[in-house]
């Protein structure tokens, strides 16, 4: 039932004294909402981390601006993108309705341990930029018995005018017991550069002590440490963890006015924002002080780093906010700019269904017509003319629905003031789960009975997803941080990262209200910018996809387009065939085109006459798809750094299993690269024979992988390998790649090395390079996946100190002063890659669309022998759960081993926007968190 249904709460939107410029305001903004409607996207998942070798269950809800099911597009983008900048694992969904399912599976084939991203979006919403992107942040562990667990603590102190590092570690074996008088090589790293190295041994405790002193210029955000065992007890074990300091120097402090302005006279509130220098909040105290040296006031921060205060500013004044304590006595920070002439807007909106109170003053000179809209849910819901004589103006809180509103104030059409705040009418969906025993043995079959009505009593119908998980293994989301209410309602609105966002939504705290207050006046807003409103519009970037398309152009030999000619679309896997025909601008279309993971295109451009164009090109419109953002800088830590029961028991479970072979792994550095015995690639041009390689990776894997181009194989394949340049090969013009794989140069050298760099990045047996005149900046992208039959890297001495000829003759040394790596590409057709089809023909290979699968659900008889233990973390997922006209709605599944433990995870919607989610112990059933 919507919100704004007839015999709702909700009121009418409210306009009064309606003028020309409000009509103006009104009808550009319903102009801009019609032509870019907002989409937002959440992700259900089966639990927040996963190790490699598990599957990620998921389910989408793709909405409207209201929260209601989008009609807009028909296929969702998810990607999963690691902490060096690359996306590992890409995939489309369709959606149907505003929803869709599907699974990435998680092999070592593809994945490595560390931090990811689960990003995803619409290529609709790819025209917002991504603040309306659904982004979680997940680590992908290896569990192993032989990690060392790993208790660090780093703190700063000031000695002199430098910082010292102090670290202190505690290694421990997975049993618990300390790794007592080891030698181990400690090293501290800047990014990929060491900043320095000690040889030191392990206490009885297992503790490592040491401290350094710290250059101003050092990333505190990119600090790691890595600890490689000296001792033959652990042979090659290796561990390298994110550092977490912050600098009282380094603390990023912001001033943001009520409204958006200081004016002279005008009382107003200032909310603030401190950051330090690991990118997370950190409280503050400090001091007002005008440019007279007068102490004003006081702050302190309220929650999370932020807080608010009152001043009254006077006219010809600067202030400065000095911090207090620590060591930060001496870091000031301006306020800022004082205005003699502008607008201040002061808001109230109390947490009860009392009215909004709005106060409105300006300096003595302001002129013209002021009007106050407010906008929520994707349309202005409020809109008034305002007569600056009154002192306060009263908006009910009816007016607008549950969520993040927008007021803004204008003088004629350009917005002068502008104010967050947020309305909860306590309107989300009531869900209730009845298990159909008290208590459960292990094995035992379980019927869940769902029931949801609204927050007036009422059943609804509607679509839902539940997770059941084990608490011994896998952390409940009792704060709702990742439910579906508050990334919809709070997450999606706000720029940004907010930390514990399920705090402000669910607000079991008295002072969450305030604190949800200090975030609005902090935290940007991603909905549509009054400027973009009010310019003229130009024609969206990215379309909406409904389905499945390939659309381009045919052009002549002249690069002119060819009208009315034939292009035939066919592909082998699955066997399909269509055809199309140019419009005037030589455009074509295919659309609704079969959805798989794995499908390649072929198009063919005919002339008029129906002939095989001999000359022109067929050009196809690629998916183009957002950068992905640095996260580095945000780490999340490995499992078995600090790590609690639940995750040790995880890896105690997993280890557990009888056909798990694979539990005594090493460090996290040197479990990153799959090295496995190679493979002969057929007709490989590998200069040191068939098979003589240290890594190799045929057709199968090369399909497997699911990347488009080379450069997302080669980062998939050899983690950490990167690109720091290139260098011309001759006179010509022609360039190649320089890159670099952990202590590995391919195509480059050290600084310091004396013999030069060989040509170790070939194609064919010919070095991959530009041709003159071309850009370097694509070249490993440009080279399509598909055209890949297999890779070869080859790194050992035993084969790098051969003496060989690559390249047309180019010679290659048997020896260099440096570490140095070859890889070799072998293509289909054994001739290279050539950037230009052929004439009138293209090949195109779409982003895998994935289908839903079903999740395992075992079924126990009792007479059923038992064959191995049964520890799953993730106990049942359900992602088609659909209430009938009562509300109604039943699961089965059995429980594991361990059968009274667990956590329901039930996120869901209805169809005109109406949101649900329910934590809840199992088989108690009772409410960790529920959102009414």
């Amino acid at each position: 039932m919507s919100l704004f249904d007839a015999g709702q709460a909700i009121a009418a939107p409210r306009y009064q004294t309606v003028t020309d410029s409000l009509k103006q305001i009104r009808s550009k903004f319903d102009d801009q909402r019609k032509r870019l409607p907002i989409e937002k996207v959440y992700l259900h998942t089966d639990k927040p981390y996963y190790n490699i070798g598990d599957t990620l269950w998921l389910k989408a809800y793709v909405t409207d601006g209201a929260k209601h099911a989008s009609k807009y597009s028909g296929l969702l983008y998810i990607e999963l993108n690691d902490d060096s900048t690359e996306t590992v694992r890409q995939i489309s969904i369709p959606i149907k309705e505003g929803l869709g399912m599907g699974q990435i599976p998680l092999p070592r084939k593809i994945f490595h341990e560390g931090g990811y991203t689960l990003r995803a979006y619409t290529n609709w919403q790819q025209n917002f930029g991504d603040g309306f992107f659904f982004t979680q942040r997940l680590y992908l562990g290896v569990p192993a018995r032989a990690t060392w667990l790993v208790k660090s603590a780093a703190a700063l102190e000031h000695v002199g005018d430098k910082d010292r590092l102090d670290v202190d570690i505690k290694l421990n074996l997975g049993d618990r017991k300390p790794v007592s008088l080891s030698d181990v090589e400690v090293k501290i790293y800047e990014g990929r550069y060491y900043l320095f190295k000690e040889n030191l041994r392990t206490g009885i405790d297992g503790s490592l002590v040491f401290s350094k002193l710290l250059k101003d210029k050092v990333d505190g955000r990119n600090l790691s440490i890595q600890i490689s065992s000296r001792d033959k007890a652990f042979p090659n074990k290796v561990i390298k963890i994110p550092l977490v300091i912050n600098r009282d120097a380094k603390i990023d402090l912001q001033f943001m006015p009520e409204g958006g302005k200081l004016v002279a006279g005008i009382p107003s509130v200032v909310g603030f924002k401190a950051l330090g220098e690991d990118g997370n909040s950190i409280d503050i105290k400090a001091s007002i002080i005008d440019s007279k040296g007068t102490k004003v006031a006081d702050i302190v921060s309220f929650y999370k780093g932020m807080g608010s205060f009152t001043i009254t500013p006077e006219g010809g004044q600067t202030y400065m906010v000095k911090l207090i304590g620590g060591r930060s006595n001496n870091k000031t920070y301006n306020l800022p700019a004082v205005n003699l002439i502008g607008m201040a807007m002061h808001v109230d909106a109390p947490e009860g269904p009392d009215a909004i109170k709005v106060n409105i003053k300006g300096s003595n000179n302001t002129i013209g017509e002021y009007y106050l809209t407010g906008l929520s849910a994707g349309r202005i819901c409020y809109a008034e003319k305002v007569d600056l004589n009154n002192k306060e103006i009263s908006i009910d809180k009816m007016t607008f629905p549950t969520g993040i509103t927008r007021l803004t104030l204008f003088n004629g059409m350009p917005p002068v003031a502008e104010r967050l705040i947020y309305i909860d009418h306590k309107d989300r969906l009531d869900i209730r789960i009845t298990p159909n025993k008290t208590t459960y043995q292990k094995r035992d079959s379980v019927s869940l009975d769902i029931e949801v009505k609204d927050s007036g009593g009422i059943p609804v119908q509607g679509s839902f997803s539940l997770a059941v998980t084990d608490n011994t293994q896998v952390k409940p989301d009792t704060m709702g941080n990742f439910n579906i209410t508050t990334n919809l309602l709070l997450r999606s609105e706000l720029k940004g990262n907010i930390e514990t966002p399920g705090y402000y939504v669910d607000r079991k705290d008295p002072k969450a209200w305030q604190a949800l207050n200090n975030l609005l006046l902090t935290q940007g807003w991603t909905n549509y910018n009054w400027a973009d409103v009010f310019t003229p519009t130009t024609q969206p970037k990215f379309a909406m996809e409904k389905d499945l398309s390939i659309t381009g152009t045919l052009v002549n030999v002249l690069n002119k387009p060819v009208a009315d000619a034939l292009v035939i679309l066919s592909s082998q896997k699955p066997q399909y065939t269509a055809t199309a025909f140019t419009d005037t601008a030589g455009r074509y279309s295919f659309k609704n085109l079969p959805q798989t993971d794995s499908a390649a295109f072929f198009l063919q451009g005919n002339t008029k006459s129906g002939k095989n164009m001999s000359f022109g090109a067929v050009n196809v419109n690629r998916v183009e798809l957002p950068s992905v953002p640095v996260m580095y800088r945000n780490p999340i830590m490995p499992w078995f750094v600090n790590s609690d029961t639940t995750q040790l028991n995880l890896v105690k479970r997993l280890s557990q299993k009888a056909n798990f072979t694979d539990m005594d792994g090493e460090g996290t550095m040197l479990r990153n690269v799959n090295i496995r015995t190679a493979k002969a690639i057929k007709n490989s041009q590998n200069p040191y024979g068939p098979g003589m390689s240290d890594m190799s990776f045929d057709e199968q894997d090369v399909k497997e992988s699911a990347v488009m181009n080379l450069w997302q194989l080669l980062r998939q394949k050899m983690p950490g390998l990167i690109c720091y340049g290139y260098r011309f090969i001759d006179q010509s013009g022609r360039r190649i790649p320089l890159l670099r794989w952990g202590n590995f140069y391919i195509n480059g050298a050290p600084p310091t090395a004396i013999i030069p760099p060989g040509f170790d990045l070939n194609i064919d047996g010919n070095v991959l390079s530009t041709q003159a005149g071309e850009s370097d900046s694509e070249l490993l992208k440009s080279v399509p996946a598909a055209v890949i039959k297999g890779i070869e890297v080859i790194y050992s001495t035993k084969f790098t100190n051969r003496s060989v000829q690559v390249g047309g003759g180019l010679a290659k040394p048997g020896y260099r002063d440096y570490q140095y790596a070859k890889i070799e590409i072998t293509t289909n057709n054994g001739v290279g890659w050539y950037r230009k089809n052929s004439p009138g023909r293209a090949v195109y290979r779409p982003l895998p669309v994935m289908h839903p699968k079903e999740f395992y659900r075992p079924k126990y008889t009792a007479k059923g022998s038992v064959s191995e233990p049964d520890y799953r973390s993730t106990i049942h997922w359900e992602p088609q759960i659909y209430t009938d006209f009562n509300g109604k709605a039943r699961v089965t599944f059995y429980t594991s081993d361990l059968p009274n433990n667990y956590t329901i995870d039930i996120q869901g919607m209805t169809p005109e926007g109406e949101l649900g989610s329910a934590v809840l112990k199992f088989p108690e059933v009772k409410p960790e968190l529920r959102t009414p």
